[in-house]
């Protein structure tokens, strides 16, 4: 089947994980809907594959009927505008979300982000395997402070770490090899790490370990609550707002710190929380608090 050629290539099978399984996904919905459309035997898949662009409005109208979001909608058309181009069938079709599909959505995603007070817990939270808590205190004040993806701090090893100059050297990367750095306080938990000898190459689990340490201590905290959206990658968005809104540091500086683009950090990454605008506001207006 075409949609499994497509899954195969090498334009998906290079992306993450998490982007197949999201392709993945979408070709289901493709095929179940070209499955209705074909089922009274006058129309073809081949011939649906070259006269697409009328039917994207249907297809739509299906997604809705499965119950799924606006956005889920506008992201799965989009996965499967992306694969019509792929085979040779391009369309051109804008699916526009409805209002009170943009509030809720707006609104899951406020309560998605991370206040200052939520990483303070996270920073001080107390691990309860004893063998392997600080490594794990590591891996979250590292999360905390360099905004890493969490592949990119899984496959860190020793030699990666110049504790003198508190920089990590990120050799494996989605985008692109680069340094990040740490605080003094991080320095001296990974000196008393080396000193206990329990600082192997790879310092830290594989991906999937350290997404369930975070998951588990984030709903051991309160912090979590069924498919919220929070896990590793949320620290990653606090950084990059933290420095933007307290640090006042540029998009481009902050773009080049998370190897990503300026556009994205700007359109993806700042949430700013009610202190981080309040500070904002004082300054501006000369307020003292």
């Amino acid at each position: 089947m075409l949609t499994q050629d497509y899954l195969n290539s090498p334009e998906v099978t290079a992306l993450a994980h998490s982007s197949q399984q999201a392709y993945g996904y979408s070709m289901k919905h493709l095929e179940k809907f070209w499955a209705n459309v074909c089922a009274d035997g006058t129309q073809t898949q081949t011939g649906l594959l070259h006269d697409f662009q009328g039917r994207m409005p249907e297809l739509a109208k299906y997604l809705e009927a499965k119950g799924l979001s606006g956005k889920s909608v506008q992201q799965n058309l989009t996965n499967i505008k992306i694969f019509l181009k792929w085979a040779g069938h391009p369309v051109d079709y804008t699916y526009k979300i409805k209002s009170k599909d943009k509030k809720a959505n707006k609104l899951k995603h406020l309560n998605r982000w991370f206040s200052e007070n939520d990483v303070a817990k996270c920073l001080a939270y107390e691990w309860p395997n004893h063998s392997s808590r600080h490594r794990y205190r590591l891996l979250v004040r590292l999360l905390v402070e360099t905004g890493c993806r969490v592949k990119e701090l899984a496959n860190i090893n020793v030699e990666d770490i110049d504790l003198e100059d508190m920089t990590i050297y990120i050799q494996d990367s989605k985008t692109v090899p680069r340094p990040v750095f740490f605080s003094p306080e991080t320095r001296d938990l990974i000196i008393k790490l080396k000193e206990s000898r329990l600082f192997i190459q790879n310092v830290f689990p594989d991906v999937n370990r350290v997404k369930k340490l975070i998951t588990d201590m984030l709903k051991d905290l309160g912090l979590k609550n069924g498919s919220d959206g929070r896990g590793p990658h949320t620290f990653r968005h606090f950084r990059a707002t933290q420095l933007f809104y307290d640090g006042n540091m540029r998009l481009q500086d902050i773009a080049f710190l998370l190897g990503d683009t300026e556009d994205t950090i700007k359109l993806k990454y700042l949430h700013p929380t009610p202190l981080m605008l309040r500070n904002r506001v004082a300054k501006a207006m000369r307020w003292e608090y």
